[in-house]
């Protein structure tokens, strides 16, 4: 699904946050469409996302992509990107 998110994004110039995208990608994959569009819009999927999104806020994460290290069962880090320098991440995981 990553892939296919990426191909349409950047190939297709399709927005991947409009659920119908989302949903035909879904589809192209060989998943359930509309067992996906359910699970999508599903309550336990938004409150599942408003965490993600709280978790990265509180890390300070501050856009889209921004990589978290998960470091045990209640530990995450936010992992600083530098897209001219990689030894930048990799210190940080090192």
């Amino acid at each position: 699904m990553i892939f296919a998110i990426q191909r349409t994004y950047y190939r297709e110039a399709r927005n991947p946050s409009d659920d119908e995208v989302l949903i035909d990608l879904a589809a192209g994959i060989g998943l359930d469409a509309a067992r996906f569009a359910d699970d999508l819009n599903a309550p336990a999927t938004r409150e599942e996302l408003a965490r993600q999104i709280d978790t990265g806020r509180r890390l300070g994460a501050e856009g889209f992509p921004s990589l978290i290290a998960v470091c045990g069962d209640d530990h995450r880090e936010l992992i600083r990107l530098d897209y001219n320098d990689p030894e930048t991440i990799l210190r940080q995981i090192g």
